[in-house]
C-alpha cells in the first residue's frame, strides 16, 4: 500500500514538472520563431543579386573546405519541431526514470527528478546554441550523448546501481533517436506525441494499480 501510495505522489510530481517545463519549452520556442522571422525579413530586404554573390561564395568556400554550407533557417526551422516534442520527450524521460525506479525498489528522492528534469531541459537550450555552428544533426546528438552520459554517472549514486542508470541511459538514447527520426517531419510529431501519451497512460495504469 505504502509502495503504490509513492508511486502515486511521484507520478503527480511529475505532472506538475512536465506542466512547469512549458514555461521554458515556450521561451525557447518564441526566441527560435522571432530568429527565423528576423532571417525572413532580411532576405527580403536583401537584394537578388547580393544574395547570388553570397550564394556563390559560400559555395565556392565549402567546396574548397570539403564541406556543405551551413544553412541556420533549417537548422532552426528543425529546432522548432524540437522543442514542439519536447513536452513529450521529458514525460517519457521521466516516465521511463520512474518505471526504473519503481520495478529497482531504488527509492529516488524528488530532487533527483528534479535534477534530470533540469538536465532535460538544458539539452534543448545547448541544442539551440549548437544550431548556429553545426549542422543539426550534430547540434542534435552531441547534447544528448552527453547528457545521457551525465545521467549516467549523476543516478549510478542515487540508484546505487550501475546496471540501472545504463539502462536508463539508453532507454534516453532510444527516446532522444526516436524524436530525432520523427521532427524532420512536422506530421509526425502529432503522431509521436500521441503515442506518446499512450505509452505514458498505460505505463502510469500498470505502476499504480492495485496489486
Amino acid at each position: 500500500m505504502q509502495r503504490r501510495v509513492n508511486v502515486v505522489g511521484k507520478v503527480i510530481f511529475i505532472v506538475f514538472l512536465i506542466l512547469l517545463s512549458l514555461i521554458p519549452f515556450y521561451l525557447m520556442q518564441q526566441y527560435v520563431q522571432s530568429i527565423l522571422e528576423g532571417q525572413n525579413t532580411l532576405t527580403n530586404l536583401t537584394s537578388k543579386s547580393l544574395d547570388y554573390i553570397s550564394g556563390l561564395a559560400k559555395s565556392l568556400q565549402s567546396q574548397s573546405l570539403g564541406q556543405e554550407p551551413l544553412n541556420i533557417n533549417k537548422n532552426y526551422l528543425l529546432c522548432s519541431n524540437s522543442i514542439k516534442s519536447a513536452p513529450i520527450t521529458l514525460a517519457l524521460g521521466l516516465l521511463l526514470l520512474l518505471l526504473l525506479d519503481t520495478i529497482k525498489s531504488t527509492q529516488l528522492s524528488l530532487t533527483n527528478y528534479i535534477v534530470v528534469t533540469i538536465g532535460l531541459i538544458l539539452f534543448y537550450l545547448v541544442e539551440i546554441v549548437l544550431a548556429n555552428y553545426v549542422r543539426f544533426e550534430f547540434a542534435y546528438l552531441l547534447p544528448a550523448i552527453v547528457l545521457s552520459l551525465l545521467l549516467l554517472i549523476y543516478l549510478s549514486g542515487s540508484m546505487k546501481s550501475i546496471i540501472t542508470s545504463i539502462l536508463y541511459s539508453i532507454g534516453l538514447l532510444a527516446i532522444y533517436a526516436l524524436s530525432f527520426y520523427l521532427i524532420g517531419y512536422v506530421d509526425n510529431i502529432l503522431m509521436y506525441g500521441v503515442i506518446g501519451l499512450v505509452v505514458i497512460f498505460i505505463a502510469i495504469i500498470g505502476m499504480t494499480r492495485k496489486n
